[in-house]
């Protein structure tokens, strides 16, 4: 889908009241408390259109319908906590048609979390930690949008694939997560890592491949390499660190 719509952007003060005051409100209650608006929610003025209440409703109405199909209320299952995280990443980038600068704006995902499916993010993370509530990086769904962004929203894609520590590795580290070339790069590079060191825990190969590519970053403009060689760069971390951890032992 294209990338036109503007979301509505809750402002951080009203966003942490309502985080105060969702602390122990029930489920039923908050899903009760659902809104297509807030009279404190602003937009951007330039850069798009903003998305209408309807498009809102229809939004809202799929995220619904996926938390039930993982059993909404119940307490979700931690099987299915995977299940969740993808499900939601490809029904958010497809279904969004946000743009990418306001998909980077902290209120738009309070507003989503906060206003729009005030129950979901509770259900996904019953402790209600701001963190996952405010729409600051590891908000409940800023996070998922990005990681379909970053490194595809198709089930053939690298983020299918990868474990939630091998995800982290890369999108909470900017200087890899902010570039979905880079990002793609590793992740696939550490794929293929695997038949190479196969006695190496793959967490632990990607936490250090991802020290070493971070160290490049003074010495060489990764983001002006061509795609052949960001990833022969990519493979090259990989094994420094494959050698690394079997140096040492980590096997």
């Amino acid at each position: 889908m294209t990338a036109t719509f503007l979301y509505p952007r809750l402002p951080t003060g009203t966003a942490l009241r309502l985080i105060r005051e969702y602390q122990s409100i029930p489920l039923e209650e908050l899903t009760e408390r659902s809104a297509l608006e807030h009279p404190a929610a602003i937009y951007n003025p330039v850069g798009g259109r903003r998305v209408s209440q309807a498009r809102l409703e229809v939004l809202r109405t799929g995220m619904r319908e996926a938390a039930a199909s993982l059993g909404f209320p119940q307490p979700l299952a931690s099987n299915r906590v995977g299940d969740f995280d993808r499900l939601y990443m490809e029904l958010l980038y497809r279904g969004m048609g946000i743009v990418p600068a306001d998909a980077g704006q902290e209120g738009v995902w309070s507003f989503i979390c906060l206003v729009l499916t005030p129950e979901l993010p509770a259900w996904r993370f019953p402790s209600r930690a701001e963190e996952r509530l405010r729409g600051l990086p590891r908000n409940t769904f800023r996070r998922l949008w990005w990681r379909g962004h970053t490194l595809g929203h198709t089930p053939d894609s690298i983020s299918f694939r990868l474990t939630e520590d091998q995800l982290v590795q890369i999108e909470e580290r900017p200087t890899i997560g902010g570039d979905p070339r880079v990002a793609r790069a590793l992740g696939l590079e550490l794929e293929a890592a695997r038949a190479r060191y196969p006695g190496i825990s793959q967490e632990d190969l990607m936490r250090e491949a991802a020290k070493y590519f971070i160290r490049l970053t003074p010495l060489i403009s990764v983001y002006s390499l061509s795609d052949e060689q960001l990833y022969e760069r990519a493979r090259e971390v990989m094994d420094q660190a494959g050698g690394g951890l079997t140096s040492t032992g980590q096997q």
